[in-house]
């Protein structure tokens, strides 16, 4: 008798994608005004990073691998940090506010999510950040992201990226959620976009205190 389950190479990305729940795009905030914005949001648990004060970097946490690191928008150090949690990262690998600070500054978000995204990517992405900072209307506690966002997180950069909707002219608007589906491929960039096969291979994990 044949199998035709299909079997996901290990380190591949279906295989990443198999190995964690994470929360869904439509789920996961991007920016917030404070933590407990954040965190009523999430209903994820509460981390502080060792050593770090948590108004200026926090940890959002499903489980003991799954976790979504915060930083405050003014922060210069996140980077220092998420390699803390992370561990050290390669130097093609940015750590990126997954809002543009400008945008997050606007409308007064303090914290941020952070992603571990290709150079070339983020770079991209950046350049349409800074151009289109004032295009956004959105004044919530916290902020979910749009379509070119949702593509920067799975590494795509095209002319649509540009805009939530082909029916909203160059406008951006994340006033609301908009529900978005991850074939398994697809959830293994976000698990790795958002470093939990770092956090569960990282034997030098900082401590968390409870």
């Amino acid at each position: 008798m044949i199998d035709l389950k299909k079997i996901n190479v290990k380190y591949s990305l279906r295989w990443y994608g198999e190995r964690y729940n994470t929360l869904s795009p439509i789920e996961l905030p991007i920016a917030g005004k404070s933590i407990s914005d954040l965190q009523k949001a999430t209903s994820l648990k509460l981390e502080n990073i060792h050593g770090v004060k948590n108004n200026n970097a926090f940890i959002l946490s499903k489980n003991r691998n799954e976790k979504y690191l915060y930083v405050k928008r003014n922060y210069k150090n996140y980077r220092k940090i998420a390699e803390k949690v992370f561990g050290i990262l390669n130097t093609l690998t940015d750590v990126d506010h997954v809002l543009g600070k400008t945008i997050a500054k606007k409308y007064s978000y303090e914290y941020i999510l952070i992603a571990l995204l290709p150079f070339r990517i983020n770079r991209k992405h950046g350049s349409v950040e800074r151009k289109r900072a004032n295009e956004i209307t959105f004044n919530k506690s916290v902020c979910y992201m749009d379509n070119r966002i949702y593509d920067k997180i799975l590494l795509r950069f095209h002319e649509n990226s540009r805009t939530r909707s082909k029916n909203k002219d160059k406008t951006i608007d994340i006033s609301e959620k908009v529900e978005y589906g991850l074939t398994l491929k697809q959830k293994g960039i976000w698990n790795k976009t958002f470093g939990f096969y770092l956090i569960e291979s990282n034997k030098n994990l900082c401590k968390i205190l409870f």
